[in-house]
């Protein structure tokens, strides 16, 4: 029972720490190696059978116990195929030496398999005598011996080639080499007390070691590209407010409050920058964009806390709630009497706005407060060439 518990210990560890990959899930830092994925999943089976041993070796129980004894040296030789064939997809070699080894690991896989069978005839491997006990034979030692050699020499590569490298990559790299190195130190072990899970123990410890210095810190690097993407995406890049996709995202975000009865106080804020185009095609396009800094830069100032976002060449748009819904008509009044002093003294930042409240008998969808806002910054903007024109 003692043995069966460290192998229900270490299946159950293994599949925690490893979940994403072993479901295949596409955050997982990993995902991509179908070998190691398979090595989990192998060394999951390992497991199972290395509990079931425990249990059937217990309880005398000699003809299951000999099925899942071939059942545990087959899943051992796969998962040596596959922690070899990971470690060069990993490293990204593809040589001679590499060759070899993969060839030589596949003829162990084959040659497992063969004297399994073989020993069921012949036992020269193992056998289970009259008292049902577990009797190792010369074939065993030869296994092991294999065993050691590959993850020996796939552990020697990976920490060679580690000399070569440096920062995160040095890290993965002596990572891989280390974890192979425990699975063969544990191999010596389990080769001279045989009735101990030490090979369960390795790759419990490889996965673990794999887990914390590769999967997870690759992770980190993962969500930190996602975030400066998720960054550009929700931010406009010439004046620094909300993108359009942004305010997308608050539309629907608004509707569903709409739906569920939860918005209260919300009004809507439309602006749109007179002359743009006459100041692309007269000065260039970069005193247009001098212009949209600038233009944005004054909406934010008056709106402080709340959100502006782009969303076309030339308008913007801002939802005040909270205080800024409380002030919003002080608000506007700033805002309309800063353009009126920027048309007085010929400063060319002028920009139409218009706003509306959300009413909840009426509005069912944010769209129908943006129409309305959108209607009166156009008669502002009428408003605003009048004034020009006056001038």
């Amino acid at each position: 029972m003692q043995y069966s518990s460290f192998g229900l210990l270490s299946l159950i560890l293994t599949m925690i720490i490893n979940h994403d990959i072993i479901f295949k899930r596409r955050n997982n830092a990993l995902f991509g190696s179908k070998y190691y994925h398979w090595f989990i999943i192998t060394v999951i089976a390992y497991y199972v059978s290395d509990i079931l041993w425990g249990l059937l070796y217990q309880y005398k129980l000699a003809t299951l116990t000999y099925i899942d004894t071939i059942f545990y040296f087959i899943l051992m030789a796969i998962s040596i195929l596959l922690w070899t064939l990971f470690i060069f997809e990993y490293l990204g070699k593809k040589n001679i030496f590499t060759k070899i080894i993969t060839i030589g690991v596949w003829i162990f896989t084959f040659y497992q398999v063969v004297s399994l069978i073989v020993n069921y005839f012949v036992p020269f491997s193992f056998f289970y005598n009259e008292q049902e006990e577990y009797i190792a034979l010369d074939s065993r030692y030869i296994t092991y011996g294999f065993i050691f050699l590959f993850f020996s020499i796939t552990s020697m590569y990976a920490l060679l080639n580690a000399t070569a490298t440096k920062g995160k990559q040095k890290t993965h790299y002596i990572t891989i080499g280390v974890s192979g190195l425990s699975i063969m130190i544990a191999t010596i072990f389990q080769l001279f007390y045989p009735l101990l899970p030490f090979y369960a123990i390795g790759c419990l410890l490889a996965t673990c070691l794999v887990h914390v210095f590769i999967t997870e810190e690759v992770k980190k690097d993962q969500n930190i590209q996602i975030n400066s993407a998720n960054l550009k995406a929700y931010t406009d890049s010439l004046t620094g407010v909300k993108s359009s996709y942004a305010y997308s995202e608050k539309k629907e975000e608004c509707d569903r409050l709409i739906q569920d009865g939860k918005l209260d106080k919300l009004a809507v804020v439309m602006f749109d920058l007179n002359d743009l185009k006459y100041i692309n095609d007269t000065e260039g396009h970069d005193a247009g964009d001098n212009y949209l800094k600038a233009s944005a830069k004054l909406i934010c100032n008056v709106f402080k806390h709340s959100p502006v976002y782009r969303i076309g060449g030339d308008e913007f748009i801002t939802f005040l709630s909270n205080d800024d819904y409380d002030n919003r008509l002080e608000l506007m009044k700033i805002f309309e009497n800063q353009i009126n002093e920027n048309i007085k003294n010929h400063n060319h930042i002028i920009v139409a706005s218009g706003m509306s409240k959300y009413n909840p008998k009426t509005d069912n969808v944010i769209k129908k407060v943006v129409i309305r806002a959108d209607r009166l910054m156009y008669e502002r903007k009428a408003e605003l060439t009048r004034l020009k024109n006056n001038e």
